[in-house]
């Protein structure tokens, strides 16, 4: 069972504007472009600059991959937050990372808790949330009342068995809500999560075997003659409408490495001219199949790269294999 998670990752004592944007972008390359809801800050301390990034995904704060960055910026000091880890509705957690290492994390919990309320909205409430989580905020000197029975130290898989029970009283509360912005925020345009038509062009001209990887699957469902052909003909067909989906979630279930038809799909597609050679080969049949299954389940949303689906499906049921390139 799946759940969703709010996550915020606060990178602070960056030396550059530059630097800052690469860690942004390091970020986006190895998580949250499989999920497409970033918001990127980049805000203006008197002599650093920090980073405030914010995304959904599923389950888990990605504390591994931060560790993993952080071994490259050693002088930089990182926070991540989670809204709901652990299981569904789970208590939120903080994990403090420096230099490769999880230093110290720990489990917020608690119905009332505006502490584990303000982090499940993390764009509205973004100045309290940094202002408050910060390094030198005040969850740090309030964490360290509790050090004795609390030490510091990573319990990143199981932050239930370490809840610090911080009293949020009405003080308290007062304090996190009327925290307010003091610094510079600079919103950061979105990441290009799919290479242009311009370089999809060259990278298929440069063989006539072009190898499937994340980055060329991707680009060839937005730009495959054959693959908006059939969606635009099923869609005149069903007086229907193409829905356009996280293209990354069609690779890993597809050719993702853990997906059961894996090997499967390897060995009947060997490179990207393949599958198009099959879809303009099989594309009556294509059509004739999905319409079926659209009428079944009265069904007039095609999603975006559907018709590799329905080709996989329809090879599957008709054993309708050929040779690949």
């Amino acid at each position: 069972m799946g759940w969703d998670t709010q996550v915020v990752i606060i990178a602070e004592n960056i030396e550059s504007e530059e630097v800052s944007k690469k860690i942004g972008k390091q970020i986006f390359e190895k998580d949250s472009k499989r999920y497409e809801s970033e918001s990127f800050y980049l805000i203006e301390e008197e002599l650093t600059t920090s980073i405030y990034y914010s995304y959904e995904r599923r389950k888990y704060a990605p504390y591994w991959l931060i560790e993993e960055i952080s071994k490259i910026y050693p002088s930089i000091t990182f926070t991540v937050l989670g809204s709901m880890l652990d299981f569904l509705c789970g208590p939120a957690g903080i994990f403090r990372i420096k230099d490769g290492k999880t230093l110290d994390s720990y489990g917020i919990w608690g119905e009332n808790s505006r502490r584990y309320k303000i982090i499940a909205d993390p764009i509205e409430n973004r100045f309290e949330i940094y202002n408050w989580f910060k390094q030198a905020g005040k969850e740090s000197e309030l964490r360290m009342k509790f050090i004795s029975d609390f030490p510091l130290g990573s319990n990143n898989d199981n932050l239930v068995d370490k809840l610090i029970p911080i009293e949020e009283t009405l003080e308290l509360n007062q304090k996190i809500g009327n925290e307010s912005n003091q610094t510079s925020w600079a919103k950061q345009a979105k990441f290009e999560s799919i290479i242009s038509f311009e370089d999809y062009q060259q990278l298929i001209s440069n063989s006539n075997q072009t190898s499937i990887t994340e980055e060329s699957f991707i680009a060839f469902i937005e730009y495959s003659n054959a693959i908006s052909r059939i969606e635009e003909e099923i869609s005149n067909l069903v007086n229907g409408e193409i829905f356009r989906t996280n293209p990354f979630h069609l690779y890993i279930t597809t050719f993702g490495s853990n997906h059961l038809d894996n090997e499967f799909l390897k060995s009947e597609f060997t490179c990207l001219e393949d599958i198009e050679y099959k879809l303009n080969r099989w594309e009556n049949e294509i059509i004739e199949w999905a319409l079926k299954q659209l009428n079944k389940n009265n069904q007039i949303r095609i999603l975006k790269g559907s018709p590799f689906k329905w080709l996989i499906n329809l090879i599957k049921e008709k054993n309708y294999l050929t040779k690949g390139c």
